[in-house]
């Protein structure tokens, strides 16, 4: 029973949400894991003639970050429970009692989010979802500013064989007309109740309000846009033929809302007018010209195909910077076509350049290509930089979008699981692999999502056992990649415990991805195996030169591969400084220092090796001078200078020398 402290022995139930006409919500924590969810309680007596499990049984397939989630199901003799998201913000509702209307710029970025949300809903696989009780009070503001779409009590599937609604159930003034009748509802009739919802956000006046009919908005607020004012009108006209015909044509209009402003549509009338006193004098040549451009057009499509076949030859290859150089001539080519900037990002992902390929898709792509937003690929490419960068958050948020454009994608739900469960949300991980497993997923890619459970559970003998099924089963390429680096990295986890045996596992599994893999230079495992290597040197007394030397093979691999990072150089210094060769290492740091001057590790590192050669020699032949100037320009490009505690072991090594007076 819900109103027991706690519900089904892992819920605290907190306080009541509120009440509506099918049922009460409750806001509870789980015990276990410390997150709070709403959980809606509708009573099944009540609510004989309507389906309570409709609306869980729609929202167990969403996934969208501006939709609410359902998590779990629970029933009884009385009532049925649905576990879902609890949002925390203010409902729009609660917004407009607060501040009585909302500006024009917030309502229309709003918009967007909430047609994106119905694209997703309208473009289900199985069966168009329709909405069909869109108002402000079922939209929740979220603390990150988002809105988010709550209580699907009504949503419906389309089906194109229905001729006819179930029941009608919805808001009076925010239904659409033929909410009232027997005909059955489709995405136009979210499109009218968003309108309603739009006018009531900008308006501040409700439909239920005097004058009891929707004029408009320039009437009761002239400095409102006309783009607005013909948005709204649109969506909310009585004759579903006369308003957007898709959530699509209506998100485009809200993109160029602008371009129904007056002064925009009077540079267009003058455009306009050139370009017809223009056509009327080379008529003649009109039939010429059209063969002309027509032939350009193709031309320019073929050259663009070529370029992008070429840089893809180049990205194979492992010749990124041609690569990217192939694109960009690509894209300057025919600049709205999405291919040229996708294959970018992939370069920048292939050469392990993720902060470059995020900085790139948020700052190039999403801002400027239309279509950007709405392709899967872009999402999924832009969710594994920010998980290679172990940005879970940001990855997981990213898949999100990607298997919400692409709801068939294995691929997309698997590596969501994954970010899910790095990020230490167990319960939502679980979730998606019981998805996976129930969409009747393949055992490789169940295993492999398994054994990151297991992992973030720190069940180490178990997640080894899931990832060795998933390197048995698959025949994938890139999922065995993904398996054998989870794998190692579950032996590194290990490594506090079982010291050296872990190191050596983990050694063992990285060279046979090494050979095992078709990519016999992965970036990611060649410095995972370097790493590997350098740890079992420091952990053990034997073979050390060995295994220093295989730690400098794999880190001088990454560098002749294009892979130039100044820790890589500053790792090469250090196994060189560890094996006394100074001159190597003094070799490496300056190398560095030519490629990047203002990095203050590098200073650093050098300030130590030449402290080092110092020591080695008799008291009378000692000069920290080169030390101390290293460190002095450590601390000039260090952030915070001496106050940063990177640099605190070096702050200690100058004090001691200048309390012996080697340094004045």
């Amino acid at each position: 029973m819900i109103n027991e402290k706690v519900f089904e022995g892992k819920y605290e139930v907190i306080k009541r949400l509120g009440s509506g006409g099918m049922s009460t919500v409750y806001l509870a924590r789980n015990i276990r894991l410390g997150s709070f969810w709403a959980i809606k309680v509708g009573n099944k007596k009540k609510n004989e003639k309507i389906d309570l499990l409709a609306e869980p049984n729609i929202m167990k397939n969403l996934n969208h970050p501006g939709i609410a989630r359902v998590f779990d199901i629970v029933e009884d003799e009385e009532n049925i429970y649905i576990i879902e998201d609890y949002i925390e913000g203010i409902s729009l509702d609660d917004e407009l009692k607060r501040v009585g209307k909302i500006n024009e710029k917030d309502v229309i970025a709003w918009a967007k989010q909430i047609t994106e949300a119905l694209i997703y809903l309208h473009g289900s696989k199985t069966n168009p979802i329709i909405y069909r009780d869109m108002k402000p009070s079922n939209l929740i503001l979220n603390k990150e500013g988002k809105i988010v779409i709550v209580d699907f009590g009504i949503a419906r599937e389309y089906k194109q064989e229905s001729q006819s609604d179930t029941t009608y159930i919805g808001t009076r003034g925010y239904a659409a007309p033929e909410q009232y009748g027997t005909s059955q509802t489709d995405a136009r009739t979210d499109i009218y109740s968003l309108g309603v919802t739009l006018y009531h956000l900008t308006t501040g006046k409700g439909p239920n309000e005097l004058p009891y009919e929707l004029r408009p908005i320039r009437e009761l607020d002239p400095n409102l846009s006309t783009g607005l004012e013909y948005i709204i009108t649109k969506c909310t006209k009585s004759d579903p033929n006369s308003r957007y015909q898709s959530t699509v044509d209506l998100l485009h209009d809200l993109m160029n809302i602008h371009k129904f402003n007056k002064e925009y549509k009077r540079r267009r009338l003058i455009q306009n007018a050139i370009i017809v006193c223009l056509t009327v004098s080379i008529f003649a040549f009109s039939n010429l010209i059209w063969a002309g451009l027509k032939q350009i057009d193709q031309e320019k499509l073929d050259e663009y195909n070529a370029l992008i076949s070429k840089g893809t030859e180049l990205m194979n290859a492992k010749q990124y910077p041609s690569a990217l150089a192939s694109f960009g001539q690509a894209i300057a080519k025919l600049p709205l076509k999405i291919d040229g900037y996708k294959d970018t990002a992939h370069t920048y992902l292939a050469k392990g350049d993720y902060e470059e390929c995020i900085s790139y898709i948020n700052n190039t792509v999403l801002p400027n290509v239309n279509t950007a937003i709405y392709d899967a690929d872009i999402h999924y490419v832009l969710g594994t930089a920010y998980f290679e960068k172990k940005d879970y958050q940001n990855a997981g948020d990213s898949f999100v979008k990607a298997a919400g454009l692409n709801l068939s994608s294995v691929v997309y739900r698997r590596d969501l699981a994954v970010s899910l469960a790095r990020s230490g949300k167990l319960t939502e991980a679980m979730a998606q692999l019981n998805e996976l497993k129930n969409k009747g997923s393949d055992e490789d890619v169940t295993w492999y999502v398994s054994g990151e459970l297991s992992r973030a559970q720190k069940n180490v003998t178990e997640a080894e056992t899931d990832f060795t099924k998933c390197l048995n089963l698959t025949q994938s390429e890139e999922l065995k990649r993904k398996a054998f680096i989870s794998l190692a990295e579950n032996f590194k986890d290990a490594k506090s415990s079982n010291g050296s045996t872990s190191i050596q596992k983990e050694i063992l599994i990285l060279e046979r991805a090494k050979s095992d893999l078709k990519d016999k230079n992965d970036i990611v495992i060649t410095e995972m195996l370097g790493a590997a290597y350098y740890d079992n040197a420091l952990n053990t007394t034997n073979n050390k030169k060995e295994f220093f030397n295989n730690a400098l093979v794999n880190f001088n691999l990454l560098l002749t591969q294009g892979y130039s990072r100044p820790y890589i150089h500053r790792n090469i210094a250090i196994i060189y400084q560890q094996m006394s060769d100074y001159s190597g290492a003094e070799k490496s740091l300056l190398l560095m220092k030519q490629l990047y001057p203002e990095d203050y590790t590098c200073y650093m590192q050098l300030a130590f090796l030449y402290a080092d050669i110092e020591n080695g020699k008799p008291n009378e032949q000692r000069n920290y001078q080169k030390t101390n100037e290293n460190y002095l320009l450590a601390v000039k490009y260090c952030p915070d200078g001496v106050r940063n505690p990177a640099i605190q072991p070096l702050v200690n090594l100058i004090n001691e020398l200048k309390s012996k007076n080697w340094i004045k």
